[in-house]
């Protein structure tokens, strides 16, 4: 790891110099906001985007790499709406529903988390569903509605059979479930 960001060092001091004659170079602007990603360096990223944005139209790369940069500060509702502009260029792409997703889940939006997760699936059916599922399980679950999470958990253990981990959180909604048809019964003996 440390030889892989030794060398990104290296090149980005080359994309650094070019970035510094031209900061709206396109391809420059790709290849330093990629390599300053993988450095953690999420604020220049931002800072970078928003000078390339007022000069130059925004495209599918820019937006998902400053939306990346967004989530790395931990500022999801600026990432999610990055991801939501992003798919503008490419409305088909899983990738974006699966992240707008999880900024959604991220802020507390458990029912647009879902429905974001669910596009990913139109999108793209021959994804590895297994994590897209477990996703729209917690957010159901997030949102006690333990009978549609239990629907999902069985949809990702059809994915990978047998995972430990989806056979745990299955049986937590399943208690979950016996106990809101517990309250139900005790409430309909009043």
């Amino acid at each position: 790891m440390s030889a892989e960001r030794g060398n990104d060092r290296q090149v980005q001091a080359f994309y650094e110099k070019a970035w510094a004659l031209d900061p709206c170079h396109s391809e420059v602007v790709r290849a330093l906001s990629g390599i300053l990603l993988r450095l953690n360096e999420h604020e220049r990223v931002v800072d970078m985007m928003q000078l390339y944005l007022q000069r130059e139209e925004a495209d599918y790369e820019i937006l998902f790499k400053k939306a990346l940069a967004y989530e790395g500060l931990r500022q999801y509702d600026k990432a999610l709406q990055c991801y939501q502009d992003a798919s503008l260029y490419d409305g088909s792409s899983h990738i974006l529903y699966n992240k707008a997703g999880q900024m959604h889940y991220l802020l507390g939006n458990y029912a647009g988390a879902v429905q974001s997760f669910k596009h990913s699936i139109e999108a793209n059916p021959d994804q590895r569903l297994v994590y897209v599922y477990t996703n729209i399980a917690l957010s159901y679950s997030r949102m006690d509605h333990p009978e549609k999470a239990i629907s999902y958990y069985y949809q990702a253990l059809s994915e990978v059979p047998g995972d430990q981990q989806i056979l745990d959180r299955l049986e937590r909604e399943y208690g979950r479930l016996a106990q809101q048809q517990t309250i139900c019964a005790d409430s309909l003996k009043l």
